[in-house]
């Protein structure tokens, strides 16, 4: 027996031939950034359903410093990065980050009156136009 750092605890034997042919059962591919953002447009659509009729979600971004910005779109940028047009402060910006530092936060706020629902824009893979281009053609 290996015996361990504790006297009174010995490890058990490995079997390396058994690791080796071990496959899970169940994978989830979120090996690109197309798989969770198409993940997170579903859950969303799904929770947006589940909501009172004048609800409309709300998808936050939390940043590596704390702040947040709220997200109008989110787009891959290439294999594992993501990238988020929204804004911060009420000012239009972009994050381009790799997918493992990305965390968000969902809420549902009330619909303004005489105002249309928000649009989340999900694109799995890098837009052709972007919400900035749409609002320099205004």
């Amino acid at each position: 027996t290996n015996k361990g750092i504790i006297p009174e605890y010995s490890l058990p034997r490995i079997n390396h031939e058994a690791m080796r042919n071990h496959r899970p059962t169940q994978t989830f591919d979120f090996a690109s950034s197309a798989a969770l953002i198409n993940e997170l447009s579903a859950r969303v659509e799904l929770w947006k359903k589940n909501l009172e009729h004048d609800l409309q979600p709300v998808i936050l971004a939390i940043l590596s410093d704390g702040m947040s910005m709220i997200v109008e779109t989110i787009s891959g940028a290439g294999r594992n990065g993501i990238a988020i047009e929204g804004l911060v402060g009420g000012q239009r910006c972009m994050l381009i980050a790799h997918q493992a530092s990305l965390q968000i936060f969902c809420y549902a706020e009330k619909i303004k009156e005489g105002s249309q629902p928000r649009i989340i824009g999900f694109y799995p893979n890098a837009p052709e136009k972007t919400i900035s281009e749409d609002a320099d053609s205004e």
